[in-house]
């Protein structure tokens, strides 16, 4: 085994060769307002029965809502949401402020607009590194059938279009 440690901004631009699809999920707070954050670590870990998982660090403001939540919803964004993405990205305000959101099957802000959103029951919460690896369990599906990913990649915004 080796114990040399790697270099932070390396790893991230090694990271950043691989795109990955951009989600926003969200939660309630202990004072039931909700709360949500830009994820680009959103990934299927099983299919039977359904699970997802996703990683937040220490430094995201909803860290200690998401890390004492029951439920959560994860929504797969568009080509035409980069703007949503970058701003609940952001620091401060109060994100939910000026959208239109709706209550979702299980309680949970669910935005107005996405291709794909996953209600979610937490099924486990594992330390990993400096950041929690949090799976949930997919209790409920919201497709819009959309075909234009938006993704990251090298540190910017694309979008994959299947049209």
């Amino acid at each position: 085994m080796n114990d040399e440690s790697v270099d932070e901004s390396a790893f991230r631009r090694a990271c950043g060769n691989f795109p990955t699809g951009i989600a926003v999920i969200t939660t309630l707070d202990d004072d039931a307002r909700p709360v949500g954050l830009t994820a680009s670590s959103f990934t299927s870990a099983a299919l039977s029965p359904p699970m997802v998982l996703w990683t937040i660090g220490p430094h995201a403001r909803s860290f200690d809502s998401f890390s004492r939540a029951s439920h959560y919803a994860v929504h797969v964004l568009h080509k035409e949401q980069q703007a949503l993405a970058a701003h609940f990205a952001g620091c401060g305000e109060d994100k939910f402020a000026r959208l239109d959101w709706q209550t979702g099957a299980q309680g949970l802000p669910i935005l107005p607009d996405f291709s794909v959103c996953m209600e979610c029951a937490v099924e486990d919460v594992h330390p990993c590194g400096n950041q929690k690896l949090m799976i949930g369990r997919v209790i409920n599906i919201i497709s819009r059938n959309r075909e234009d990913a938006l993704v990251y990649f090298h540190s910017e915004f694309h979008y994959l279009d299947r049209s």
